[in-house]
């Protein structure tokens, strides 16, 4: 079964194996309190170091891996230049697989990357423990949209080599996919867990809510774990979340063990 780690207070993150493009491992390293700080970072390598404790049990630290099943992998960040949306793919070869079409977004006066507030507060102006992020790929999607960081106002685009990729591998996307507003993995700073650089981006986020979320909607969500994979040697972090919009039992969990007692399964099959 899928090892779990328990991101409950007293319990502190676990650490992963290390994973590559050909063999990935899939497994969640809870972060709990630690993830406040580390995404409030600006660069969040601070943050990463705090979140980068070890658990140990009778003395010898352990690891954990689990073969994924590739899709992280075709979520991840091409690092091309995006195609205009004129060189998409064709709308019958998606209505073929018998899925949603989406329309790239209309361009933002501003930037959703820089503008969008990351910390939800509350009335009084208190921290909720709560996030904001960006969805750029709907659960059940098989096209693959990103902000652009390279281009003005960070514009949402569609890759559609990438679009090509995920419809030939025929499994449409099984989670919300998108990015943490006001966050960077620096390429110039190496994190403590695998001594691999940042993957100039902004940090990813898998949402396991069941509900879809649009290209380019912000959502609330509360952080559970995170996984990583490493990238043509960059350190690629996705931040496992909760959306907490939605009226739905995951809505309430708070680590990833509620989240499989709440949907046995789920995990597993977004991984």
């Amino acid at each position: 079964g899928l090892p779990l780690c328990d991101s409950s207070p007293g319990h502190s993150a676990c650490g992963v194996s290390m994973v590559s493009k050909e063999s990935a491992s899939s497994v969640p390293v809870a972060l709990g309190s630690c993830f406040v700080a580390l995404v409030t970072a600006a660069a969040l390598r601070l943050g990463w170091r705090r979140a980068a404790v070890s658990s140990e049990k009778g003395g010898h630290k352990y690891k954990m891996s689990r073969k994924s099943s590739g899709m992280l992998r075709r979520c991840a960040s091409s690092k091309e230049v995006v195609a205009t949306s004129g060189d998409s793919l064709d709308l019958k070869d998606r209505q073929a697989h018998g899925v949603p079409w989406y329309a790239t977004p209309a361009d933002a006066s501003e930037s959703m990357w820089h503008k969008v507030d990351l910390t939800v507060r509350d009335w009084l102006d208190e921290d909720t423990g709560l996030f904001r992020y960006v969805n750029e790929m709907p659960l059940g999607a098989l096209q693959k949209f990103e902000v652009q960081t390279t281009l003005a106002t960070n514009v949402i685009r569609e890759d559609a080599k990438g679009s090509r990729k995920l419809q030939a591998f025929g499994k449409p996307v099984p989670f919300n996919y998108g990015c943490f507003p006001q966050t960077y993995r620096d390429p110039q700073e190496r994190d403590d867990i695998y001594d691999a650089p940042g993957d100039d981006d902004p940090l990813d986020v898998i949402d396991l809510s069941p509900q879809v979320v649009g290209v380019g909607k912000i959502a609330c969500c509360r952080p559970l774990g995170a996984v990583c994979l490493i990238d043509e040697g960059q350190a690629d972090w996705k931040i496992i979340v909760v959306n907490t919009e939605l009226e739905d039992p995951l809505a309430s969990a708070r680590s990833i063990e509620e989240a499989e007692r709440i949907a046995p399964g789920r995990i597993e099959k977004a991984l």
